[in-house]
């Protein structure tokens, strides 16, 4: 007599794909050996909250970073993720609205995540917080890593951009310089002294930005390192490129979205 077959990972794969599949097999199939067929589960968007929790403890950490990712619109269970002992969960959650800043992690979850120990939860709470008080805390965060992740929040505001040009750390410099063109700030005025700065780094991201500002391509002709003189006189001479270039900041420019503000 033979024995019943078992269905392949594949096939299992397959079901937890499929948009179809019940509440109640995908916790079931949670907890399948296979690693594959827990982590395609992770992603399905009719897990309940239990079965996220559940996956978010896996033994393996690529299933638990993609449960975590899975707390998008679900307040249930943010808390518990916030607290969960591992460090990449949390670093994932503090990401969950990273691409949408008109919603955010309930207040008490985004106030855990700012003070977490492990660095990288900082750094994407920095990027996404939508709370002003939470927001100024990691601008005075002591690693330059947090403060430069503040540039990355969209709803910085000049007061916040001038802060960070003016940070003792050039990495923080840098990336306030370098703020995405569909971003109001750094302005124009900000940008020329980010074209002063003593960091190479800084004034050729000055340059990037300021490409469509003469009075920045004049300030970097006679830039004492090499590359970023030499990127400043390319830009004078012009050519196909520079005008691409040019063409594609003001494109961005005209498409700025309403910039969000913060709560609080």
């Amino acid at each position: 007599m033979s024995s019943p077959r078992h269905p392949s990972v594949a096939s299992l794969v397959a079901e937890a794909e499929a948009p179809g599949t019940t509440t109640a097999r995908l916790a079931e199939l949670a907890r399948h050996p296979s690693a594959m067929v827990r982590q395609t589960v992770a992603e399905h968007p009719a897990l309940d909250d239990a079965t996220v929790l559940l996956l978010a403890r896996d033994a393996k950490e690529l299933v638990r970073g993609t449960a975590a990712s899975n707390a998008w619109r679900r307040p249930g269970v943010e808390a518990k993720l916030a607290a969960s002992e591992h460090r990449w969960v949390r670093a994932v959650l503090a990401h969950t609205y990273a691409r949408d800043p008109g919603r955010s992690l309930r207040r008490e979850t985004q106030h855990v995540l700012a003070h977490d120990s492990f660095r990288e939860v900082r750094v994407r709470t920095a990027e996404t917080t939508s709370w002003r008080d939470l927001f100024d805390l990691l601008l005075a965060d002591a690693e330059p890593f947090v403060r430069s992740a503040c540039a990355g929040n969209p709803r910085a505001t000049r007061d916040d951009v001038e802060r960070l040009l003016g940070d003792r750390s050039a990495t923080v410099r840098t990336a306030a310089a370098d703020r995405a063109p569909n971003l109001r700030f750094p302005d124009r005025e900000q940008t020329i002294r980010a074209a002063r700065d003593r960091s190479r780094f800084v004034r050729s991201v000055a340059l990037d930005r300021g490409v469509a500002w003469p009075e920045v391509t004049r300030l970097l002709v006679d830039d004492p390192d090499e590359l970023v003189r030499r990127a400043a006189r390319e830009v004078v001479e012009g050519g196909p490129d520079v005008a691409a270039r040019v063409e594609r900041f003001r494109r961005a420019e005209g498409l700025r979205p309403a910039q969000p503000t913060f709560d609080g």
